[in-house]
């Protein structure tokens, strides 16, 4: 058991280069470090009001827009990827439960939390499919993201981790076949995250009373809201908004890394999407306020240059 108290961000000033460690406070493995300062964003986009519950995130290589979508509405967003704003929206489907998006090659997927897949064309602005199968509300679908590596769509799932039961502190990463929409029985990946990070390094983290919030509070509400896949190491980023976490995990399925988010940056974390330059983006829910994306550059490149 964890006793450690998380109860600060550790910020660290200085007049050279910062490295993602240096402020981004969790648990990581030797020699791996975040590549994004994930509590300080290159740009900051705030979003319309249309989009206060934005619940899912992706890029499109297609037109080079970021999707996203509302929650509970069926529309779908085309986004200005630099100021947030929207260029486009299109209706695909009646008022639902809509959580998760993906995009591969002009054909988008937005999954519901009951994991139906609805398919659509990007060129056309069409429905062209619709896909039910094995998932359920219990499984609470939350994320979805396309898996070049693997030709497959994944699907996050914050509640069961199984199709009609759970594993106590697991949660699972279910894949579809985008041939013929069946989803697999065994998940794609399970994940225990308490017991992952007992091989990982604390760093960054202070002693310093401020959130009186434990570590082990904020690791057993772990539950994916969103995923994306590094476009080039192919390492699984897993926001959690319950939490307020990022979990690393590499295509052997091992952790690297799990950073916590400052509530006061993070309000709401929900959906999480990279483009082909590996520019990071992460969306937040507006609760009383505007929602907002946040993008951030690799701290290796020129941030001062849009990528």
């Amino acid at each position: 058991m964890i006793t450690v108290i998380l109860t600060a961000i550790l910020l660290i000033s200085s007049c050279g280069k910062k490295t993602g460690d240096e402020i981004n406070a969790g648990f990581f493995a030797e020699d791996f470090s975040i590549n994004y300062t994930l509590n300080e964003a290159s740009i900051t986009m705030p979003l319309d009001r249309k989009l206060v519950e934005i619940s899912g995130l992706s890029y499109s290589d297609h037109s080079q827009t970021l999707l996203a979508i509302n929650d509970e509405d069926g529309d779908l967003f085309f986004l200005d990827p630099i100021s947030g704003a929207i260029l486009e929206k299109i209706e695909f489907g009646a008022s639902d439960d809509y959580e998760g998006i993906a995009s591969h090659n002009g054909i988008i997927y937005i999954v519901e939390s009951n994991g139906n897949i609805k398919v659509i064309n990007e060129k056309s602005k069409e429905k062209i499919g619709e896909y039910d199968d094995k998932l359920n509300r219990k499984n609470d679908i939350e994320g979805l993201v396309y898996d070049e590596t693997t030709n497959q769509v994944l699907l996050a799932a914050k509640g069961d981790s199984r199709e009609d039961d759970n594993e106590k502190n697991e949660k699972s990463i279910f894949s579809m076949n985008i041939e013929n929409g069946i989803i697999e029985s065994k998940p794609f990946l399970s994940i225990n995250l308490q017991e992952a990070i007992k091989d990982l390094e604390a760093k960054y983290i202070s002693s310093n009373a401020i959130v009186n919030l434990s570590i082990n509070s904020r690791i057993s509400k772990f539950g994916p809201s969103g995923i994306a896949i590094h476009p080039t190491t192919k390492d699984m980023y897993i926001l959690s908004s319950h939490g307020r976490t990022l979990t690393v995990v590499g295509q052997r399925g091992n952790v690297k890394a799990l950073v916590f988010l400052k509530s006061s940056v993070h309000v709401q974390p929900e959906g999480i999407t990279f483009d082909k330059a590996g520019n990071l983006y992460i969306s937040n829910e507006g609760r009383s306020g505007k929602a907002v994306i946040y993008k951030y550059y690799p701290l290796e490149t020129d941030n001062t240059k849009e990528k």
